[in-house]
């Protein structure tokens, strides 16, 4: 008896630093937060974002191609969306990586919140590329940094319509 005790231990310690392991390798960062532009620009853009290589890499181009404009830029963390007025900006671009087969709560409370908003550009990342909200038009991936620049391209062809 002693014994299956032992080993029920061992197997709940190694399943646990296997767990803490993939937690501390594969979270999500926090997005640097940055402005471009002047707020009172005649158009603006908010992008909403969770920190990684890959998120950092297509945003840079994002912003790179958008910088040239008469543009205003706000970047935040995914879990500020729950403070902004969607009606402030003529695009919002969110890029979130989907967590334990589901998205992350903010992106899932702010969907809820504005299923029919229009000006939303959603890319959303998994690990086989293939998972988005349910009836959203998103643009996925598997977040392979030799996609960064086709997605960022597929990003900026969105924006671009709704900006027109």
């Amino acid at each position: 008896m002693k014994r299956v005790v032992w080993i029920s231990i061992i197997i709940l310690l190694l399943f646990s630093v296997f767990g803490l392991w993939y937690w501390l390798t594969f979270r999500m960062m926090p997005a640097v937060e940055f402005e471009l532009g002047d707020d009172s620009a005649p158009q603006s853009l908010l992008i909403a974002y969770q920190g990684s290589t890959y998120k950092h890499d297509v945003i840079e181009t994002v912003v790179t191609h958008f910088s040239a404009n008469d543009l205003y830029i706000k970047a935040i963390d995914i879990n500020q969306l729950d403070q902004i007025k969607t009606t402030d900006w003529s695009a919002i671009f969110i890029c979130h990586t989907w967590e334990i087969w589901q998205p992350p709560k903010a992106i899932e409370a702010f969907h809820s919140a504005h299923a029919g908003l229009d000006n939303c550009v959603y890319l959303t990342t998994s690990g086989d590329g293939g998972y988005h909200i349910k009836g959203v038009d998103a643009i996925t991936s598997a977040s392979l940094l030799s996609d960064t620049k086709s997605d960022a391209d597929s990003v900026i062809a969105r924006i671009d319509r709704l900006l027109l």
